[in-house]
């Protein structure tokens, strides 16, 4: 058997005794709180697209944040970029690709999630165009249209 001295106060890191083990562990429930509380208000709306189908609409009011989430598999070198310029919206990310979102690992070799994130700041349409290919061709393997209608909050 083994006995393990339990460590006194003074033993313990200068950050990490007493009452200040709370507060370190309180900010990380704020934050958890904070975030949630922030997502909840934003209302984020995600759509699905199903590249079946090459044109579709989807509506919004203005203000909200919106991802337009396609099925991808970065494995065959195949990507979704966003090809066309964005004016009632705006786009967060630096590039035109959006992030991948891996698939679920139950299911090897199936396809993750692209997901491209907006905010939609304008009333108005705004005409989006999504190309599926290789970075390295011209070839376009599959288009897809997005129309998003932005109305009033």
């Amino acid at each position: 058997f083994f006995f393990f001295k339990q460590k006194t106060a003074y033993e313990m890191q200068r950050g990490l005794v007493g009452s200040e083990m709370c507060i370190r562990d309180s900010n990380m429930r704020t934050l958890i709180i904070w975030g949630l509380l922030i997502t909840s208000i934003l209302a984020v709306k995600t759509f699905h697209m199903n590249p079946r189908h090459n044109r579709t609409t989807e509506e919004v009011k203005k203000n909200t944040i919106f991802h337009l989430s396609f099925p991808s598999n970065p494995t065959t070198g195949f990507r979704w970029e966003l090809n066309s310029s964005v004016v009632y919206c705006n786009y967060t990310s630096t590039d035109k690709i959006g992030e991948f979102f891996p698939p679920d690992q139950t299911h090897p070799g199936s396809a993750g999630r692209q997901v491209f994130m907006f905010i939609a700041n304008n009333i108005g349409e705004e005409q989006l165009r999504f190309l599926y290919r290789r970075p390295w061709t011209t070839e376009n393997t599959k288009i897809m249209d997005v129309l998003i209608i932005i109305s009033a909050p």
